[in-house]
């Protein structure tokens, strides 16, 4: 009678030891998934953060690039039209050529673009009225 009462509490025992295990191993296996879903979150509020953050510096500098440029914007317009329709048909024109001659072409003429239009944006700013801004 006593071994049986003694086995019966050594199952009893035994299945509890069991049982605190599996939810130990629950409890450890629940945890890291919450961590992992933690960390997930706080990756893309981070990246949520950096974009906002990029989206309004690029607004902020296209506003200043507009307000700089605003009385010689249709005119740089004008002039990068036409310097890309005159540097598409400078590259179809060599296109025979080797890939050196065509590269170097095209380098050069987009140097003289850059060029051509930095002294355009300062002809309009010079011709500019000189009471322009002087008023008040």
């Amino acid at each position: 009678m006593l071994m049986v009462v003694i086995m019966v509490v050594v199952m009893i025992m035994f299945v509890v030891m069991i049982m605190l295990v599996v939810m130990l191993m629950l409890l450890v296996v629940m945890s890291v998934i919450v961590m992992i879903v933690i960390v997930v979150i706080m990756i893309m509020i981070m990246v949520m953060v950096m974009v906002m953050v990029m989206v309004m510096v690029m607004v902020m500098v296209m506003v200043m690039i507009m307000e700089i440029l605003f009385f010689t914007l249709i005119s740089m317009v004008i002039l990068v039209a036409m310097n890309c329709l005159l540097l598409s048909f400078i590259v179809f024109f060599f296109h025979w050529q080797s890939f050196f001659h065509q590269h170097m072409n095209t380098c050069s003429y987009i140097i003289i673009c850059f060029v051509g239009t930095f002294c355009q944006t300062q002809f309009d700013i010079n011709h500019v009225p000189t009471n322009y801004y002087q008023q008040e």
